[in-house]
């Protein structure tokens, strides 16, 4: 296995933080103690051009080579500036997965968590066309609130560019490392906020003028459903349980964002005959708490089980003069659960 470790960014000194060089540099130094390890233990496994099997190469600079170039790994030291925004900005969008290429990569691995922007999001594919995968090291989400902290237009430009980078890392990115339990929360609140209002399937339908107000809720409910990268995310942030702080979140976002949309499209029904109910905002309100009912990670259920409770709320609802859950919308979410929140036990 050909690993690369993207350093060429990485100066001392330079930047708004030490740490990531510091935890890049012992990554590095760790990795190729662990790479002498190998072939130590397996001197036999060579591939066929004589060559170790397990190679890391760290694409470096001449700032950070007398600390990136330990035993154990092939340094590559880069042309071009590190200290040059505009190059870095090259090297981060283009150049990397040009060298990635070059070495026959297996994987690269990015401390900084800024991997490629590609236009599918893969980072290309080696000779033989094996796919270059990649992991980024997410250490926090101050990066999110660097524009109260450095103002001016041409930080807020970068400032934007640096989170805009950032989100879109963590949404391509094969895998993601993170410092701490508390990062990997902020990152999944962080993600599954981004990846709704980027896909929010209300928008969608919202201005559609060939359905009515409840056509357009269960269309948006199916479409939500649907978003096969949020019910991983959603898969992932399974034990809620352990962490109140993640229920408290999913509870707040459920009440600042699907509350109103769903108070609307509620009212919207009442006008053109849809729907008949005088709860408009308390059905509103009631709808995305049903999302922690129906988890098994909070009520433990099995398939037949959360049908049984979405069938329960169709009635209340149908008696409460919104007809939302019918047969299609039922099966929908009781698959989806299956293959979210269900499939996390068979793992």
């Amino acid at each position: 296995m050909n690993l690369v470790i993207d350093c060429f960014k990485l100066v001392k000194g330079a930047g708004k933080s030490i740490g990531i060089y510091n935890l890049a540099k012992s990554v590095t130094e760790h990795l190729g103690e662990r790479a002498l390890a190998l072939e130590e233990e397996k001197p036999s496994a060579k591939r066929k051009d004589g060559k170790a099997s397990h190679t890391v190469i760290v694409f470096g600079n001449a700032h950070n080579r007398p600390e990136f170039d330990v035993p154990g790994v092939t340094f590559v030291e880069m042309k071009g500036n590190p200290l040059n925004k505009i190059y870095c900005v090259l090297w981060e969008l283009f150049l990397v997965k040009k060298y990635a290429k070059r070495y026959q990569a297996d994987r690269v691995l990015f401390p900084r968590g800024y991997r490629p922007i590609g236009r599918k999001g893969s980072l290309g594919r080696c000779k033989g066309g094996r796919k270059i995968k990649d992991t980024v090291i997410i250490h926090d989400l101050i990066p999110f609130y660097y524009d109260k902290h450095y103002p001016g237009f041409f930080h807020k430009m970068e400032n934007a560019y640096i989170m805009y980078r950032l989100k879109v890392s963590m949404r391509k990115a094969d895998s993601i490392i993170t410092i701490s339990e508390y990062s990997k929360e902020d990152i999944m609140d962080a993600l599954g906020d981004k990846m709704f209002f980027d896909h929010n399937p209300f928008e969608e339908i919202r201005n559609r003028k060939d359905l009515n107000g409840l056509q357009k809720m269960r269309t948006a409910m199916l479409l939500n459903l649907s978003d096969r990268e949020r019910v991983e995310i959603t898969r992932q942030a399974i034990p809620i349980m352990k962490n109140p702080r993640i229920l408290a979140g999913t509870i707040e976002t459920n009440r600042r964002v699907l509350s109103p949309i769903f108070q609307e499209l509620i009212e919207e029904g009442n006008r053109d005959g849809s729907i008949t109910t005088q709860y408009a905002k308390e059905l509103a309100e009631l709808l995305p708490l049903l999302d922690i009912w129906i988890m098994p990670s909070i009520y433990p259920a099995n398939g037949g089980e959360i049908k049984r409770k979405l069938e329960l709320v169709s009635e209340m609802y149908h008696a409460a003069g919104l007809p939302l859950f019918d047969e299609e919308v039922i099966d929908k979410i009781v698959n989806m659960v299956k293959e979210g929140y269900l499939a996390e036990k068979t793992e």
